[in-house]
């Protein structure tokens, strides 16, 4: 039986952001920030170089960014649980295969093509595209609750998993990474995931506003100076925008930079003479952290314009890569860490609102499937690069230099995404398909 549309302690928009946050904190955590805990392990175990290992996490990067767009198809057509469910059984075979392999190619195969499948199809863009479902006025909230879990997920996963390996060995704690997986990402969301609100009779927060300054988008920035598009573009339409494709380049630059940590984060702090336990809690710490920078503009982004909250992150990304270049020590590996952590966690949740404020929500899994490909792929080189450049200076200095350069290059390409403007407004007329939500914002 539907729930009450007015009751907003009934609104199921609660429960799936619940349920979704618990994915995205098992997908980051787990499924891909473990891979710098295995790296030292795996290379170890085999005599195989850092180089060679962490290709498998662009192949993971590159996947997940090549099949977005068909994530982004499937998640349209079908909704955003089927693709959790299926992209998270594809998780769960990579972590089974991934704890007997022996051979590099399985290595490849397992941390590599599978868990790329698997990121792309059940990450990300399923659990964003479930949050833009089910809230509007308060989706800045809802993403960043959401991507803070997967923050949350390193801190208290990342140091978990090290514990497990220490303890009962890497193939052990793959098979616990198996059976995590399938309870939290595939048994809890096939229960209670509901990808629309309409499928129990609700609309999107809970309840209709009344506050005519507040009901709808609206073209011009309000009091509260946040910009929604007054009309949901077409994802033709959006492709042509200058906006999007600088927005592109922001996150291409930003992952270039700096995912190559993602993949050496805890080899790098071995390297200057940190215990392996204590890299692995700092490492965990960058990620966890990111929690204040993506609850942070979650809540901010309520008020102010969230471009602004994302200029603002890339400059604090800056200040916590220039003490990453000077890090010898481990308070000063803590310091990078929370720096770069809030950062980073601030720029994500701010692009991922930009990207349905400025252009709509009818078509955000397929805009944002895109998108993944460009900055996913060029994030998944800086794993081989960093690794490449290590093997052959005896240092990642190099990598987190071009990564400096790379970040405040990114600020100028955000600067110059300014919100488009709707075609049918440039012409002074409203698609027809969109007049009646518009009177119907008009009238509220």
């Amino acid at each position: 039986m539907p729930l009450s549309v007015m009751d907003e302690k009934k609104f199921y928009g609660w429960v799936n952001l619940g349920v979704v946050a618990l994915i995205s904190l098992v997908t980051e955590g787990l499924l891909l920030l473990s891979f710098a805990v295995f790296l030292p392990y795996i290379c170890n175990e085999f005599n195989w170089s850092r180089g060679s290992v962490s290709g498998a996490m662009a192949v993971t990067t590159a996947l997940g960014g090549l099949i977005s767009p068909l994530a982004g198809i499937f998640i349209a057509k079908f909704g955003a649980r089927a693709a959790i469910i299926l992209g998270n059984s594809i998780a769960v075979i990579a972590c089974l295969l991934l704890s007997f392999h022996n051979q590099i190619w399985q290595f490849y195969l397992g941390s590599g093509i599978l868990m790329g499948l698997a990121i792309g199809l059940g990450g990300p863009i399923a659990t964003t595209t479930t949050i833009n479902n089910w809230f509007i006025k308060k989706r800045s909230i809802g993403i960043a609750i959401v991507l803070s879990c997967g923050s949350l997920g390193g801190l208290i996963l990342v140091p978990l998993i090290q514990f497990i390996i220490s303890s009962l060995g890497w193939r052990h704690a793959y098979l616990i990474m198996a059976a995590t997986t399938l309870v939290l990402s595939i048994i809890i969301p096939g229960i209670l995931v509901r990808n629309k609100p309409e499928d129990l009779g609700q609309v999107p927060d809970g309840k209709i506003d009344s506050d005519p300054e507040n009901a709808g988008p609206s073209p011009i920035p309000k009091r509260r100076d946040v910009y929604r598009t007054p009309v949901d573009f077409e994802f033709k339409e959006a492709i042509r925008t200058p906006c999007l494709w600088f927005l592109t380049l922001v996150l291409c630059l930003q992952m270039l930079g700096t995912a190559g940590l993602l993949a050496h984060g805890v080899a790098f702090l071995i390297d200057i003479g940190i215990a392996a336990g204590a890299a692995s809690f700092a490492f965990g710490l960058f990620s966890g952290i990111g929690t204040v920078g993506r609850l942070g503009v979650g809540f901010l982004g309520l008020r102010y314009d969230v471009k602004k909250l994302a200029l603002g992150s890339l400059v604090i990304m800056i200040i916590g890569m220039i003490i990453l270049i000077y890090t010898k020590t481990f308070a000063m590996a803590i310091l990078f860490s929370c720096v770069l952590g809030i950062g980073s966690g601030g720029i994500m949740v701010s692009v991922m609102n930009i990207i349905p404020n400025y252009f709509g929500n009818k078509n955000y899994p397929k805009i944002m499937g895109f998108m993944t490909p460009f900055f996913i792929i060029l994030g998944g080189l800086a794993s081989p690069i960093a690794g490449i450049i290590r093997d052959i200076t005896s240092s990642y200095l190099l990598y987190f230099q071009a990564g400096l350069i790379l970040l405040i290059i990114s600020t100028v390409f955000l600067f110059l995404a300014r919100p488009p403007v709707h075609p049918s407004l440039m012409k002074g007329r409203v698609p027809i398909s969109q007049k009646g939500t518009q009177t119907a914002n008009k009238t509220d």
